[in-house]
């Protein structure tokens, strides 16, 4: 007997191409796999949509990123004494106060305005980071986690998008970073909702508690409680 409930992939088109022909082979089994039960790989996802959000920053800080970059290689470029792997912060910091003292290197400089639209990158992209160190601690299988992880971030995206304190260009960067999960979002199906349950520290409360929210709808609000997971 043929017994298969998901296959887990990246969203490659040629995934796809597999699912629709696994699909195809098992329409006659007992128990045929079906196409609902594809999970798209959740890491693949947040890589894609960060992906995006970096297109549109790009123009903000890739020029100066790429020269304090060529700073830090530069064959002339003198550290001083050798520097281990794990004292990078040091020499990165030497490269900073080289830019400002030596002469050469003056074109390399960053800028108080450039350093805001670096660090404004960084925090706008922070949800990312965490979700992401959240899913590599979890001591338990993860999809469970994705839906409420899925719902939070939307919601901090969205939360940023519609911040007038935050540059235009900022803006721009959460609102593709939302199309994309958006896109992979209205493709969750039961079995993560199952899954959601079955967790022992949601269960059927994440969705009768006010917690549940779909792409671009709800109370934005609520997503503080999801900080216990």
């Amino acid at each position: 007997m043929f017994l298969l409930l998901c296959v887990t992939t990246d969203n490659a088109s040629s995934n796809g191409t597999f699912i629709e022909e696994l699909t195809r082979l098992t329409k006659d089994f007992d128990c045929p796999f079906e196409k609902e039960n594809w999970i798209r790989c959740f890491a693949h996802i947040l890589n894609l949509a960060s992906q995006d959000a970096l297109e549109c920053l790009k123009p903000n800080i890739e020029k100066r990123i790429a020269l304090f970059k060529s700073v830090l290689a530069a064959d002339n470029f003198d550290i001083g004494e050798e520097i281990r792997d794990d004292e990078e912060g040091i020499k990165i910091q030497r490269a900073l106060d080289a830019t400002t003292t030596q002469r050469e290197l003056r074109g390399s400089e960053i800028h108080e305005e450039e350093w805001e639209k670096i660090k404004e990158a960084v925090e706008l992209l922070d949800p990312f980071a965490l979700t992401t160190r959240f899913l590599e601690g979890y001591k338990y299988p993860t999809l469970g986690a994705v839906l409420p992880l899925f719902t939070k971030l939307l919601m901090s995206l969205q939360k940023w998008n519609l911040d007038v304190g935050h540059s235009m260009k900022s803006r721009e960067s959460a609102l593709a970073a939302t199309v994309k999960l958006k896109k992979y979002y209205k493709r969750l199906t039961l079995v993560y909702i199952v899954s959601t349950v079955l967790d022992a520290r949601l269960k059927v409360e994440y969705f009768t508690t006010g917690l549940r929210w779909e792409a671009g709808d709800g109370d934005s609000s609520s997503g503080e409680s999801l900080g216990k997971v």
